[in-house]
């Protein structure tokens, strides 16, 4: 979509429940580049109340389809749950506006390899999915821990070979967090208060890890798509439907375990 000088970025919002309110409209409504029009919401009563308190000067629809007709409408921001994320995506791709959609990315692999399809088909359009809001802080210091770090691969008494990987998901649990064990030492990020804590092999106790600076990542998910739209295609955001599609696999490949009871390759 041509885009004039000085042109603010229209917005229309589908699905504006409580990660809309909460997440992205505070950042929306102080990014001076983007207008937020329109708001279609699961019924019209919604919508027009989440207008009255968020968005006065905004059209309250009761129908995402004719949200997707309002005039030099930019972008459809989508916060809807994900049986409608296909096709509401679908339909935005093809009526020209850049989409950034909530993650799951769709309900399975079939739908989001149609969604990721569709995005090559107009490929100067820009589409995101949300990332997790939680672990964005010290996320590039871990991952360049991790590139300092060994996977232990292991082959067993009885010739099985393997990977060892530990994960602790139960009732009752604190905190998510994440567990790296390695060669070397061992790292823990709590995301919800973001501290992270390292041992080094040998050692008895975590001690608290310093993040530097310039590996610090913060929430600005909105700023970050507007940003891409502005740009016209020469910046990408992430993660993209790509990422998605691979999430997608993952998740699928759980659903086909279970069903069959069975182990299930991922393909990349």
């Amino acid at each position: 979509m041509a885009q004039k000088d000085n042109h603010k970025l229209r917005i229309g919002i589908v699905g504006a429940g409580n990660i809309v309110r909460t997440r992205h409209l505070p950042a929306l409504k102080k990014n001076s580049d983007a207008e937020i029009v329109a708001v279609s919401n699961s019924t019209y009563e919604s919508s027009e109340q989440f207008c009255k308190e968020h968005c006065p000067g905004a059209t309250p629809m009761a129908n995402w389809a004719d949200l997707l007709a309002v005039p030099d409408l930019d972008i459809i921001w989508i916060g809807t749950p994900p049986y409608m994320h296909s096709a509401v995506t679908i339909s935005a791709l093809e009526a020209g506006k850049h989409v950034f959609c909530q993650a799951r990315m769709a309900m399975d692999l079939a739908e989001a390899e149609e969604m990721l399809a569709t995005t090559k088909r107009f490929p100067e359009l820009v589409t995101m999915l949300c990332p997790p809001p939680f672990g964005m802080r010290a996320d590039l210091l871990v991952k360049k821990l991790l590139a300092d770090m060994l996977n232990v691969l292991c082959v067993f008494e009885n010739g099985a070979e393997g990977v060892l990987e530990f994960s602790g998901v139960h009732a009752g649990a604190p905190n998510d967090r994440l567990r790296i064990f390695g060669e070397r030492g061992a790292l823990l990020y709590d995301f919800t208060n973001e501290r992270v804590r390292s041992v080094k092999y040998g050692g008895r106790e975590m001690e608290d890890l310093d993040v530097p600076k310039e590996l610090i990542t913060e929430w600005r998910v909105e700023d970050d798509f507007i940003n891409a739209v502005k740009s016209k295609g020469r910046v990408r955001p992430r993660p993209n439907f790509e990422d998605g599609v691979r999430y997608m696999r993952v998740v699928q490949a759980v659903a086909d375990s279970r069903a069959a009871n069975e182990w299930v390759a991922i393909k990349k």
